[in-house]
Order: structure tokens, then C-alpha cells, then sequence
């Protein structure tokens, strides 16, 4: 099981008024051995948000122009876009 961690942090919005920025304590990203250029991501639940590190692997595709075109199609004809088909579908393959 994993450790639950809770803490009160300060958050700010950027330059655009949009993004908001969130400063991590450098012990506690210490605890959780986050590292600058680490994927995060920010899930709500029940009025919080939760962090986690990401499990992320780039891979590059070369696909035709015809291939993407059918993998655009595929992701369309699930309501996806085609970036989220790809991921559930290397996810099947678990």
C-alpha cells in the first residue's frame, strides 16, 4: 500500500491567469524522491487534489500518413482523442 501524505501548500496563478503554480516542499518532495523534469499527475477527489508520479515512457511512433489517418479514425470513433487511444491501447498490453 502506499504512503498517504497531507499537507497544506500555498498555491499562486501564473503570468496568463490560468495556470496555478504550486510549490512543493523541498522535504517532503525529498520524502517522496520527486525530482525536477518527474511527470505529475493532479487528480481531484473529494475537494483536494492528489499528486502522484506519473509512470511515464516516451516512444516514438514512425507511422505512414495513412497509419495515423486510421489511428485518427479509430480514436474519433471512440470519442477519444488519438494521443488517449494510443495510451489505452499500450495499456492493453499489460
Amino acid at each position: 500500500m502506499s504512503k498517504v501524505y497531507t499537507q497544506k501548500i500555498k498555491s499562486q496563478f501564473g503570468p496568463d491567469g490560468e495556470d496555478v503554480m504550486l510549490k512543493i516542499p523541498d522535504d517532503l518532495l525529498k520524502e517522496v524522491e520527486w525530482k525536477e523534469g518527474d511527470y505529475i499527475e493532479i487528480l481531484p477527489q473529494d475537494g483536494s487534489l492528489v499528486l502522484k508520479k506519473a509512470d511515464m515512457v516516451e516512444i516514438q511512433l514512425d507511422l505512414s500518413e495513412q497509419e495515423y489517418e486510421m489511428l485518427e479514425l479509430a480514436a474519433f470513433k471512440k470519442g477519444t482523442t488519438i494521443e488517449e487511444f494510443i495510451k489505452g491501447a499500450l495499456e492493453d498490453l499489460k
